[in-house]
């Protein structure tokens, strides 16, 4: 009799044990306390027009139950998305774990004034907490809407450049501008403060004209504020004609053994005849020089370099001069 007695309390026990084990598990489970995540790319600090914006939310224990976007400004709050997802399967596995979309904040479209605009993304998940809400997140994001371009304007007023040579010009911007300079068709010269001690947005701005560019090219002054607004301004700048010298120059086998060992460097996985491994540094590293010197004017200093009149290297012959066109002839 004691050993059933003892075998049964065992037995109830047990029972008892299992029972609350899985009561301690299924409260668990409902009322799991895992935040759903949230994430926004890319989170601008500025509005200056239409902007995009991807969501990605996850809840991966009890899934996704509800999202709301909205933008809130003054007394205004304007939803931009509210999405329910529906609970399904047993504790929801078959619901929506990972939801990505995406959606636009159009300034224009929403009547925004200018000023602070708040970004707020509110998701909840399908936990039993919160008197059955489930759990929530949040994530709130300040911007600025700017949606007013700087003011540019040229200064100095006649402008005469020949073809292949450089310019100057004087414009004035508004505080806001960040970043301004020239357009030559799809060419860019930075502009910088006319002096440290300007208050007034005086700008300078050096150019050079291409020596091969053709008739009407589009120059305008540009400038762009932080927000991304930018503006354009015509001026006055009138390109002179100039011809430049040609040169016929013949090459001989001669010529080739001489100077080719000089780039070697750059011949080293080049092989074949002379002549075309000329023709190769004549064409391709000719082309990557002269990007090379392009790509220079990205890293100008905001300060004059030199003093004075730029003078010529004295008792140097002048060999060649920019914008010289040459015809080379071999063996023919």
């Amino acid at each position: 009799m004691g050993k059933k007695r003892n075998t049964g309390l065992i037995l109830a026990i047990i029972s008892i044990l299992v029972v609350l084990g899985f009561l301690s598990w299924f409260l668990i489970t409902i009322f799991e306390s895992e935040k759903p995540q949230i994430q926004l790319a890319p989170i601008p600090n500025f509005l200056a027009e239409k902007q995009e914006i991807t969501l990605i939310i996850t809840d991966m224990k009890r899934g996704l139950r509800n999202v709301k976007v909205s933008v809130k400004q003054g007394d205004r709050n304007i939803t931009i998305l509210n999405k329910m997802f529906p609970f399904e399967g047993l504790f929801n596995r078959e619901g929506t774990h990972r939801f990505e979309t995406k959606f636009s904040i159009d300034p224009s479209t929403l009547n925004l004034a200018q000023g602070r605009v708040d970004l707020h993304v509110h998701v909840w998940d399908y936990s039993r907490r919160s008197g059955g809400d489930g759990n929530l997140s949040t994530s709130e994001h300040k911007m600025i809407v700017d949606t007013i371009p700087p003011a540019i304007r040229a200064v100095s007023r006649l402008h005469y450049v020949n073809r292949g040579g450089s310019g100057l010009v004087v414009y004035q911007t508004t505080s806001d501008s960040v970043k301004s300079g020239l357009f030559i068709n799809d060419y860019f010269f930075p502009g910088f403060p006319a002096a440290e001690e300007s208050q007034e947005g005086m700008h300078v701005c050096y150019f050079g004209i291409p020596f091969d560019i053709k008739r009407n090219p589009e120059i305008y002054l540009w400038a762009e504020d932080k927000a991304g607004n930018r503006s354009k301004a015509k001026f006055y700048c009138r390109i002179r004609k100039k011809r430049f010298r040609t040169d016929k120059i013949k090459i001989t086998d001669r010529f080739l053994k001489q100077i080719l060992p000089y780039f070697s460097f750059y011949l080293k996985e080049t092989a074949g005849e002379d002549i075309v491994r000329f023709l190769k540094i004549n064409r391709d590293l000719r082309g990557e020089n002269a990007e090379a010197f392009y790509n220079l004017r990205t890293k100008t200093s905001p300060t004059r370099l030199w003093d004075g009149v730029w003078l010529r290297l004295k008792n140097a012959a002048n060999m060649a001069g920019f914008g010289d066109k040459r015809t080379y002839y071999y063996k023919g």
